[in-house]
């Protein structure tokens, strides 16, 4: 299943890991709640300038994930590898 998938170009981890905790969700609302109340007090200029700083940090975050997400599957291929050639497993 998961080789049909990469073939028809069907796996988007960051797409489709979404937190489902109650934690996320608050920050999320959060986050709405204060660019609502940010929107409604500064002048469009200075928002416009807020909504750039916020997608300019979703992109950082965007590139750590990739990264680390990398990271763990490549430490996770080297554990799977390391046990496969312990001497005391039947081979």
């Amino acid at each position: 299943m998961i080789m049909e998938a990469l073939f028809n170009g069907e796996l988007y981890p960051f797409e489709k890991v979404v937190p489902h905790s109650e934690e996320y969700s608050k920050a999320k609302r959060a986050i709405t709640d204060l660019m609502n109340s940010f929107q409604s007090t500064m002048s469009e200029e200075d928002y416009a300038k807020l909504n750039e700083l916020q997608n300019t940090i979703y992109t950082a975050m965007e590139i750590e994930t990739i990264e680390q997400f990398k990271y763990g599957f490549a430490l996770g291929l080297m554990m799977m590898k390391e046990v496969s050639e312990l001497p005391y497993l039947p081979k």
